[in-house]
């Protein structure tokens, strides 16, 4: 998938000078390819192109490659190291303050422990039930691949170990648990209509104690493609994003990039 950035130089510190303005594009910007086989295709706007214009794009092209690639190597490492913690939420007891100059998403999940009301929640493995109020997530995603192959993507042990990265539990049945990466997710089979529909009770572990999700997968079979229709009830408000998150990250691209099954980062 391409990538477009705006970019904008000076050919002098002369602050009559205009800027020389033009475009940055990243056409083979995907997880399939390292950061130094990206390409960086440099262009001058109409109105920049002068002789100035023209010096700054060389400069671009010659120097501002090299900073765009590992700029982007340290995006995609990043990325993967904050995906790659799960969608684990830290209990309130272990936050440790000076982590919180960590990657933005650690920042974001104390920030919404801290924006609840009330007393901190003491440890899952002590805390009561507790009513907490909820939202609704619908998600629809295409796969190029068929309605069978995707759906026992989702059920057969061998295969979600492989686009989790890690041991799984699967036991794909009526009343069956199941339990991916390292305890995060868990939860149980309520349903399973072959190749059209499974129905799960699903959560996080730092969910409050006793709180879980409905989540529905439904599949539909395209001419081209499958479309996975989800639908899930019960999750907490103030972790709605990063459980959208959670699905499109540690799901979809997860499964894209391990299957083959449409793969790209962004």
């Amino acid at each position: 998938r391409s990538s477009d950035l705006d970019w904008k130089g000076y050919a002098s510190a002369d602050d009559d000078d205009l800027p020389a303005r033009g475009k940055i594009e990243i056409p083979n910007f995907s997880e399939e390819y390292d950061a130094n086989e990206l390409e960086v295709v440099v262009r001058l706007n109409e109105s920049s192109d002068t002789r100035d214009g023209n010096r700054l794009r060389e400069l671009m092209r010659s120097k501002g490659a090299s900073l765009i690639r590992e700029a982007v190597h340290c995006y995609v490492q990043n990325l993967r190291t904050d995906f790659g913690r799960g969608m684990l939420l830290p209990s309130h007891s272990s936050i440790d303050e000076s982590s919180l100059t960590s990657p933005p998403i650690d920042a974001t999940i104390v920030s919404a422990l801290k924006d609840e009301k009330g007393p901190p929640l003491p440890a899952a493995s002590s805390r009561a039930p507790v009513k907490t109020k909820t939202k609704k997530l619908v998600l629809k995603e295409e796969f190029k691949t068929s309605a069978d192959e995707l759906y026992e993507t989702f059920i057969d042990k061998q295969r979600v170990q492989a686009f989790t990265n890690g041991p799984a539990e699967v036991m794909a049945e009526r009343g069956g648990k199941f339990s991916l990466y390292g305890g995060n997710i868990t939860g149980t089979f309520m349903e399973l209509e072959s190749n059209r529909k499974i129905v799960q009770d699903w959560r996080l572990k730092e969910w409050p104690s006793g709180h879980h999700s409905k989540v529905v997968l439904e599949f539909e079979q395209l001419s081209d493609c499958t479309l996975l229709k989800l639908t899930q009830t019960g999750v907490p408000d103030f972790d709605l994003d990063r459980t959208e998150l959670g699905w499109k990250e540690k799901y979809w691209r997860a499964i894209k990039v391990t299957f083959g099954f449409g793969a790209s980062l962004f």
